[in-house]
């Protein structure tokens, strides 16, 4: 899947979606059971380091990043509201989409 598509499916995320990651895809998903996720390897550490390599992949390459992607992951803080490392990381990847954006 190419890093564009990955790119708007991010911006697409609305509160209470996960994301699942499948040989190279990305995927909205609106529930998922934990067992689930856990047997496909789909958990909070995937979505966060893919979603950094997504991102990664797209500033390195000068791709322009649409201001949906804050608010995307402004849903996932939502979703992942009851870990702490999760929205902290988050946050962090914000302000890195937000100082690329102004640099752009």
């Amino acid at each position: 899947m190419d890093n564009i598509i990955k790119l708007s499916i991010l911006e697409k995320i609305e509160p209470g979606q996960k994301l699942t990651f499948n040989n190279g895809n990305v995927t909205l998903v609106n529930h998922t059971t934990r067992i689930g996720r856990w047997i496909s390897g789909n958990n909070r550490h995937v979505t966060l380091s893919e979603i950094s390599k997504i991102i990664d992949i797209a500033i390195s390459l000068n791709t322009a990043i649409d201001e949906k992607i804050i608010t995307s992951l402004e849903n996932l803080k939502l979703t992942y509201h009851t870990s702490k490392n999760m929205v902290q990381s988050l946050t962090l990847l914000q302000e890195k989409i937000t100082k690329y954006m102004v640099i752009q």
